[in-house]
């Protein structure tokens, strides 16, 4: 590889591919598990098995090489930064004792599959660091997006690699620039992440069945974008460390609030747009939230309160 080349294409043993353990694709309880764990979580999803079937009947298309970058603890292998699915689907059809689930339909996969591909077109890079910015406008602003938790992972790693010392704002403005978005919306993506790292720090706080895998990051997402409720967490978007004065035992009542179940398995708030303006409001009178806060009324009765109080207020200035 010449030393002005971000890459280089090559043809690869799938023998000599290695997925990518620390993929913003995987949960963090996945994460750094080894190939094994990784395969039986992406079998959980029907597009592995899907993969398989069209890769076993159509070949690997070298149109979309995987991209990779060597390894850095063994000679002659590589890590497959994107394409993992891809390259699970390969390994298992060859391979298919490398599965611990869905065995019998790998089984019926590999008796129809005309193609079983030992060598995957890839693109070496130098530095993962060049796949990485890649990723970010085809994943979180492209045409293939990833869930939104998977993108907060990515950009959170991004930031981390690439300016690690760069002040806050001036990271995210260089980050929007890299994935062709907003600043704002990096802002929220990369302290939304924050916030879920110490959530998970405090192992959910001990809510039932909450862990990274069912937890929903849009509820910290939609919520970062509301005054009151960012102001009730005790974030500062203009401060060099937004949480510096994070309410910790807000975030525990918030937390609580989207994601502990009542006897009837349902939760206070649900964290669409609708629920989010009524917590907003309540934030805006002491009186109603408080009746909320207790778990004396619900979240629609106490907003039924705050119009109240309004309607209350109007007629008064009207005398």
């Amino acid at each position: 590889m010449q030393e002005d080349k971000k890459c280089e294409l090559k043809e690869i043993e799938y023998s000599d591919l290695k997925l990518n353990l620390s993929s913003p694709r995987l949960p963090k309880s996945i994460q750094e598990k080894d190939e094994a764990v990784v395969m039986e979580f992406m079998l959980l999803e029907a597009a592995t098995l899907h993969l398989m079937m069209a890769i076993g009947q159509n070949d690997f298309f070298g149109g979309e090489p995987l991209l990779v970058v060597e390894d850095n603890v063994e000679q002659d292998k590589y890590i497959v930064v994107e394409g993992n699915r891809r390259l699970t689907a390969v390994k298992l059809l060859s391979k298919p004792e490398l599965a611990n689930m869905k065995k019998e339909s790998i089984k019926q996969i590999i008796q129809e599959a005309i193609y079983k591909p030992k060598k995957i077109p890839c693109l070496v890079f130098k530095d993962e660091k060049y796949i990485l910015k890649h990723l970010g406008f085809k994943h979180i602003t492209g045409g293939k997006s990833w869930r939104i938790l998977e993108k907060a992972r990515y950009l959170y790693k991004l930031k981390q690699k690439e300016f690690p010392t760069t002040p806050f704002r001036e990271a995210c403005r260089k980050l929007a620039k890299i994935i062709g978005t907003s600043r704002n919306y990096v802002q929220r993506i990369v302290i939304g992440y924050d916030m879920f790292l110490k959530i998970e720090k405090a192992n959910f706080y001990g809510i039932s069945n909450l862990n990274d895998t069912t937890f929903n990051f849009n509820c910290i997402i939609g919520s970062l974008t509301y005054n009151k409720i960012i102001e009730f967490l005790g974030i500062n978007f203009q401060q060099e460390n937004p949480l510096e004065h994070l309410k910790h035992s807000h975030l525990k009542k918030w937390t609580h609030w989207f994601f502990e179940k009542n006897a009837d398995h349902t939760t206070r708030l649900i964290g669409d747009s609708h629920d989010l303006n009524m917590l907003n409001k309540l934030l805006e009178n002491p009186e109603a939230f408080k009746v909320f806060n207790r778990g004396e009324q619900s979240l629609k009765q106490a907003y039924e309160r705050y119009l109240d109080n309004l309607h209350y207020q109007a007629s008064i200035a009207e005398h």
